[in-house]
């Protein structure tokens, strides 16, 4: 079954697609022909790209050829230089403060801001701001509310994070998993538990990935493809007995993959 117009709807009452297509590492000259198809075909109708703040958020509306984002997210709490290097003379909290801003500014530019590669701790942290983060602006008092964020992280079945999942569900934070498939050239694939069932479901590997995300509660998932026959197939899921789900989390253990680590 195709869940393309499934939305887990967000405390602010804006609904979020359960499957959206990741871009990242795509290359020019093939990821615009893959988010115009995954658009315009098959019914794709969120895409994850990436950008810095003022000066990028305007060039991307540009890019997209769209007069708004939906969700506008701070990569992860660690500011880099142009050469991807660490740049310490920028506080991260700042960059939150300044995405904010640009929120209360541009009200019809932003619909929601959150955040990207968090630890519990930096969300805490953020939770302690004047102005708390999250994806709707309460006009009477100026503040936002911490429970209406959005927060991207590495959830693929190789790194399950059960006490940030936890953490994020009880404060009514919506995660987004990234590399669902298990990151570059997709070793989650291979990996028996997978095979068995997928054999059994007569799916491929992708689809059980797929599946074990969107099986989960208050969660969307990022699966990346340019290639138009998996951006396609990668919209189809199917339904995972309890059983299966407990299985197929266990490869945090037995595979585990991390490509960002918290520290």
């Amino acid at each position: 079954m195709t869940i393309l117009k499934s939305r887990i709807k967000l405390n602010t009452g804006a609904g979020m697609p359960v499957i959206n297509l990741g871009t990242w590492k795509s290359q020019p000259g093939t990821v615009e022909h893959a988010v115009a198809y995954a658009l315009r075909d098959v019914g794709y109708r969120g895409i994850d790209t990436a950008a810095a703040v003022e000066e990028a958020l305007l060039e991307s509306l540009s890019k997209l050829n769209t007069s708004y984002l939906d969700l506008y997210l701070m990569h992860w709490p660690a500011p880099m230089t142009k050469d991807e290097e660490p740049d310490r003379t920028i506080d991260w909290l700042d960059t939150w403060k300044e995405m904010e801003r640009l929120y209360k500014k541009h009200p019809e530019k932003l619909r929601a801001i959150g955040v990207s590669d968090f630890s519990e701790e930096y969300l805490k942290s953020l939770e302690q701001c004047d102005h708390r983060p999250g994806s709707q602006l309460d006009k009477t008092t100026s503040e936002f509310a911490f429970s209406d964020m959005i927060s991207p992280l590495i959830y693929c079945s190789s790194c399950h994070q059960p006490e940030l999942r936890d953490f994020c569900q009880k404060q009514g934070i919506v995660v987004t998993s990234y590399s669902p498939l298990g990151s570059d050239r997709s070793p989650l694939m291979t990996e028996p538990i997978v095979l068995r069932l997928a054999e059994k479901h007569s799916v491929t590997p992708a689809t059980i990935l797929i599946s074990l995300q969107t099986s989960l509660p208050n969660t969307t998932v990022l699966p990346k493809s340019v290639t138009p026959e998996r951006i396609k197939d990668n919209a189809e899921v199917i339904q995972l007995s309890e059983d299966e789900i407990k299985e197929l989390v266990t490869l945090s253990d037995t595979s585990p993959y991390r490509a960002c680590g918290p520290e």
